[in-house]
Order: C-alpha cells, then sequence, then structure tokens
C-alpha cells in the first residue's frame, strides 16, 4: 500500500456541501447536520506540528519499557475561532503521544488512565526543553518513536457524521464517487472524522483528533490504520487529559 499524504479538500462553506449533495441526489437536510472540523494542513509557520520532537517539562513517557510515539503537538492559540472550538482551552499546547510498538499492541481502546496514551497540557509560561526519546531498537516495521515533521496550519471544513453519511449512502448508486468528492481530511481536529471498524464514541462523546495513514509522516499503523481520540464536551472545556480515550484502528 502506497500512501502519500497531500492537503484535502472537504467542502468549506454550506454552500459548497449542499451542491456536492444535489449533484449526487442526496437529501439537503444530510448538510444540516454538517459539524465544522479543522483540517490539518502543511503550514510554515507556527508552533503546531506533526511528528518531530515535542517541547514538555517532563521525560519522554514510556509503556512497559516501550516509548510512546509523539504524533502531534497543537498550539491552542493558532486554532481559528470556530464554533467547534469552544470545547477547548483557550491557551497552551496539546502534545499527543500514543505507545505504537509491536511489543504493546492490542491494546485500543484506552483512555488517559493507561500508560498507552499520553496527553499533556503545556500551559504558557512553563518551562520546557525538546524532550529525548529514550535510545531503543525498533523494527523497520513498526512506527517510529518520532515521526517526520510537518509543521501544520489548521483549516475549517464541514463534516458529516459517519453513522448518518452511510445510512443515505446505503442505497445510493455511486457511494464512493460521493465520497471521493466529499475529500475527507486525512487528518482532523475536531469535526466527524471517518471510521474504519465504526464510531467508537459513546454517546456524547466528541472527536478530539484523528490522525491517518500517511507514509510521509511515518504513521504506518497496521493496513491503512488510524487512531482516533475523543472525550466528552465538559472534559475537554476543563482540560481533564486524563479522561480522554484513544482508538486504535486497521483495515
Amino acid at each position: 500500500m502506497t500512501v502519500s499524504y497531500a492537503p484535502r479538500m472537504a467542502p468549506t462553506t454550506v454552500d459548497e456541501l449542499q451542491q456536492l449533495l444535489a449533484r449526487h441526489g442526496l437529501p439537503s437536510a444530510l448538510g444540516d447536520r454538517a459539524v465544522i472540523g479543522l483540517a490539518l494542513i502543511p503550514g510554515e509557520q507556527g508552533q503546531s506540528k506533526l511528528g518531530g520532537q515535542p517541547k514538555v517539562a517532563a521525560p519522554w513517557p514510556t509503556n512497559n519499557g516501550r516509548a510512546l510515539t509523539h504524533l502531534a503537538s497543537i498550539a491552542l492559540e493558532e486554532l481559528p475561532d470556530v464554533p467547534a472550538r469552544s470545547v477547548l482551552p483557550r491557551e497552551g499546547t496539546v502534545v499527543f503521544f500514543a505507545d505504537l510498538s509491536f511489543d504493546n499492541e492490542g491494546w485500543s481502546p484506552a483512555d488517559g488512565a493507561d500508560s498507552v496514551i499520553e496527553i499533556v497540557h503545556v500551559l504558557p509560561g512553563s518551562v520546557t526543553t525538546a524532550t529525548t526519546p529514550p535510545d531503543e531498537q525498533r523494527d523497520p516495521d513498526e512506527v517510529p518513536v518520532v515521526l517526520n515533521e510537518r509543521r501544520v496550519q489548521f483549516l475549517p471544513v464541514l463534516t458529516l457524521p459517519a453513522e448518518e453519511l452511510y445510512e443515505a449512502l446505503e442505497h445510493h448508486e455511486d457511494p464512493d464517487g460521493f465520497l471521493v468528492e466529499l475529500d475527507m481530511p486525512a487528518h482532523l481536529l475536531l469535526g466527524e472524522p471517518e471510521y474504519i471498524q465504526g464510531d467508537p464514541r459513546g454517546p456524547g462523546e466528541v472527536s478530539l483528533l484523528q490522525l491517518n495513514w500517511d507514509e510521509d509522516l511515518g504513521f504506518t499503523y497496521g493496513d491503512g490504520g488510524e487512531i482516533s481520540f475523543y472525550a466528552s464536551p465538559d472534559n475537554l472545556r476543563a482540560a481533564r487529559w486524563s479522561d480522554v480515550k484513544a482508538s486504535l484502528e486497521s483495515s
């Protein structure tokens, strides 16, 4: 499977989405269920990034002696002021780690009480350094501890709840054609991502971050895999990161 990262363009306005639904003969009411998410696309400025070495005040997190992979560092001050953004604190940098080692596979799903994931909220003014990962050997087929660094910026896009979308597409003559045109982002903050094995969220929970297979980044989990972080809006607003859950999925 060869997949390279390229910016993807889901509809960015209600008009664009309604035109897309009309072209495919899908009910316009589906557009009323659209939720704004933030596509993570390459950007030259700012501190938000995928991969690379994070700046935190604590040692690099591990699980059963294996280092967690640094997935993303999201500078909250850089987020556009869209409605969905209200579920997150206003300041600081949220740093995401997860155990993607072969030795500890099979942990999904998990929450912040488990050592397989770690979410660190670096507050403004905190003394931080570029943390160095433990020196350990990895199988060539494993996801590396340090992914290739990519600075990112945030593009507001319209996303559709997967369950309602696939229900509408169940008897559609060309569901794949619609999904190609819908062109969901590979990496999405907030919004309504697609899920490989079904939506893992419980009632009232919202998506925080989803990252998909990305060879350029070095995130090549499983067979076209993805990782999703999600929580209740109240827990996110209160920065209760130990209550955030994560799910790993593969085709």
